[in-house]
């Protein structure tokens, strides 16, 4: 949970800096979904186990939405085993 923690702080504030580097910006979206995709997962398994639905993963993932909070990414965390 802390490295979830510390990225997403790190990624919003070096937000500015990234704009327009997107192709060197690695956002927590794209490492939760590397995760999920290391582990085997689709993302309806992940809403089974931790109760986030599969609409709003996607939404995280895809990096439309921008802050989970710290309790959705403390159980991904914990999904994830990071």
């Amino acid at each position: 949970f802390a490295r979830f923690f510390k990225f997403a702080c790190y990624n919003k504030q070096s937000e500015q800096f990234n704009k327009g580097h997107d192709d060197m910006e690695t956002t927590i979206g794209s490492e939760l979904k590397r995760l999920r995709l290391l582990k085997g997962a689709s993302q309806r398994q992940v809403e089974d186990s931790t109760g986030i639905s599969n609409a709003y993963l996607s939404q995280i993932e895809s990096g439309k939405a921008e802050q989970p909070s710290p309790r959705i990414l403390h159980a991904l965390a914990d999904y994830y085993g990071a």
